[in-house]
């Protein structure tokens, strides 16, 4: 993973104008936008029309970028409550361009419509709404990739959740205190049966600020749109939401009773089999595990990209909170969001206090289950 992030992109905002002049036959003004292992630029004409141009890293394969394109295409064809980029051909009519760097490396170019909208990280608080309509637009999401394929999906890919041993090595970067702290998340992520899991191609980085938000008039705040889709893999079809829920969690008082309102709604666009929902907290933990472990490293690699630390402190902090709960308790809580039988010897109006009296203890009495 540390190679790819040291062969990012290294334009200047003079060379992204450059390119969309020479390459897109556009007059622009441009600004440097935040990326992992990539390079993009906020790009505005005068008529005022805004595009985002990608630059991907010197190891990129052209036929993924492909993929990307191919997906956002059929995605906005869909039948989604969602707004998609629009793919920009160049000047001779292709999708994909090439340019040289400085350092002489070939990069692949791509220039997309902007999406407008404000990042799911600053759209605070999260209320029942908000936290639905992400529900709801994951699950039509995941619906319809179901039916995508395209061959540079199926890729060995570092943050594909089914790789986590890869980011694990990583772990010796971390304070002793911190390492205790994810080690039993790994370990159960070695358990998980991956042959009982549905796989499809899925977007795999619905972070807090990869979903945009905005207004829908009377009725509140929607989520309008999921961004960036270089993270795209063909894995388990669950990891989708397990990553989604990841970033949901952030800050929330009580973070369980957040990921399952997403749930609940996310289940009723798209069933979860009981196999997916049992793996399902695993996998969000395994989620803030391989953030913190990949930050470790491409920090300490390439320590001048702040963007890699982005959301670092509050993953640490819900981890701290999270190791204290029982494991089991989550996968209950979202087993009842579901309308799913939640396994225990208790009668059922006992398991429901149980699980209230539980989250009270650990997290505060602040929100209710229902």
């Amino acid at each position: 993973m540390t190679t790819v992030v040291q062969k990012a992109p290294r334009m200047t905002i003079d060379d992204a104008i450059q390119i969309a002049a020479e390459v897109y036959g556009l007059q622009v003004s441009a600004t440097a936008l935040p990326s992992e292992r990539d390079q993009n630029f906020l790009l505005e004409i005068s008529t005022g029309e805004k595009f985002v141009l990608k630059i991907a890293n010197a190891d990129e394969d052209p036929q993924f970028l492909d993929c990307q394109n191919q997906l956002i295409r059929f995605l906005a064809a869909a039948n989604i409550d969602l707004e998609f980029p629009r793919i920009v051909q160049t000047i001779a009519g292709e999708d994909l361009a090439e340019v040289t760097g400085d350092d002489s490396r070939k990069h692949s170019v791509r220039l997309l419509t902007w999406v407008d909208g404000a990042c799911f990280a600053e759209a605070k608080p999260h209320d029942r709404t908000l936290l639905a309509s992400l529900g709801r637009a994951l699950g039509q999401m995941d619906m319809a990739c179901a039916n995508f394929v395209h061959p540079a999906a199926r890729r060995v890919f570092y943050w594909d959740l089914r790789n986590a041993a890869e980011a694990r090595t990583s772990i010796e970067l971390l304070p002793d205190s911190r390492r205790r702290m994810i080690e039993p998340f790994f370990a159960a992520w070695e358990k998980i049966d991956w042959r009982g899991l549905r796989f499809s191609v899925i977007h795999n980085d619905a972070n807090d600020y990869n979903v945009l938000v905005s207004r829908d008039g009377k009725s509140g705040r929607r989520v309008s749109a999921i961004i960036d889709y270089g993270d795209v893999v063909y894995s388990a079809t669950v990891c989708n939401l397990a990553v989604a829920l990841a970033y949901v969690m952030l800050d929330e008082p009580d973070p369980i009773q957040a990921a399952a309102q997403v749930v609940s709604v996310y289940h009723e666009q798209f069933p979860l089999t009981e196999s997916e929902i049992d793996v399902l907290y695993t996998l969000i933990v395994t989620r803030l595990c391989l953030s913190v472990c990949i930050a470790a490293q491409q920090t300490r690699d390439v320590p001048e990209n702040e963007y890699l630390n982005i959301s670092n402190a509050q993953i640490w902090s819900l981890v701290e909170k999270l190791q204290y709960l029982p494991f089991d308790w989550p996968t209950r809580v979202f087993r009842f969001a579901a309308g799913m039988p939640v396994v225990s010897d208790q009668p059922e109006h006992t398991q429901s206090d149980s699980l209230l009296a539980r989250r009270k203890r650990t997290m505060g009495p602040s929100l209710s289950v229902s």
